[in-house]
């Protein structure tokens, strides 16, 4: 059995966010990354005359480019709502027993209990700061490695 305390800060928040969106997933930054690559390459072969790429080829690098800002912006812009709303709970002490049959969480200020059986948890991944455990798409616990 382990057990240990626990909160999830507002850095630990942002980065389950940007995990979920950018990292879960082993294509989605192989996609972002070979898209900006050829975005780039278009845009400086135009901007410096090198070769004259079609306007559909520039506006489409343009575009990507765009939408690659505009994801991350926005990503940013949900992280900060979600923390200014106060709709995760940052900040909030918690205990975690975790054994062979399950994993309970106790928040310490309430005292509120629930247990989470290990076959209803979906996913559970390491980054090089956290653990990840994922109980659906939409619901985590992230612990920080230094606990």
């Amino acid at each position: 059995m382990t057990e240990f305390d626990s909160s999830m800060s507002e850095q630990d928040f942002r980065s389950l966010v940007y995990f979920t969106s950018f990292s879960k997933h082993a294509w989605v930054p192989g996609m972002l990354v070979i898209g900006m690559a050829f975005s780039l390459t278009v845009i400086f072969t135009y901007l410096l005359h090198v070769w004259v790429p079609s306007k559909l080829l520039v506006f489409s690098a343009f575009s990507y480019a765009l939408i690659v800002i505009f994801l991350f912006v926005s990503t940013e812009i949900k992280v900060a709502r979600a923390i200014s709303e106060r709709s995760v709970p940052i900040d909030i002490p918690y205990h975690i027993t975790a054994n062979s049959c399950s994993m309970t969480c106790t928040i310490l200020e309430s005292g509120r209990q629930k247990n989470y059986p290990w076959e209803t948890i979906g996913q559970i991944y390491e980054t090089h700061e956290h653990f990840i455990i994922y109980l659906s798409s939409r619901n985590a616990f992230i612990f920080n490695k230094n606990v």
